[in-house]
């Protein structure tokens, strides 16, 4: 399974930029990824084009479900049983998704009860995306 991040806009802050390459390298032992940054003019339309048949699309957004480290790593794994080949995960505009739009992603999922900045967004996400494949791999990253 293919896993792709896309986020509304560019990272801006250097410290993020640093961060999410070094996780994006570290995911790399356990999937395929990539990290795609769209313009927000149109953001919602441009994601949708990427679902398909094929695709989960799962949209990071406050009113998501909350997961332990653990339940995300078993639910990637119900993800992959469904022979999901892209799995695309999406951190949307400041202002938020529309409702409309969260009612056409496959899943909405949220990463903290606490509003972050969408530069520490996005580098929070590739940890904790880490953190579960590694989980889900064995891999002794995570400790309980």
């Amino acid at each position: 399974m293919k896993i792709t991040i896309i986020t509304s806009g560019k990272t801006n802050l250097d410290y993020a930029k640093i961060g999410v390459q070094k996780y994006l390298k570290q995911i790399t032992k356990f999937s395929k990824i990539k990290h795609i940054e769209l313009k927000e003019k149109s953001f919602e339309n441009k994601v949708l084009a990427y679902k398909d048949n094929s695709s989960y699309l799962i949209a990071l957004d406050e009113s998501g479900q909350h997961f332990t480290s653990r339940d995300f790593a078993t639910f990637i794994k119900s993800v992959e049983v469904k022979n999901i080949k892209n799995l695309y995960f999406i951190i949307g505009p400041a202002d938020g998704f529309g409702k409309d739009f969260l009612g056409k992603v496959n899943y909405t999922m949220s990463l903290s009860n606490l509003t972050f900045a969408h530069d520490l967004a996005l580098l929070v996400f590739c940890e904790t995306l880490y953190r579960s494949l590694s989980i889900k791999a064995g891999h002794p990253y995570h400790r309980d």
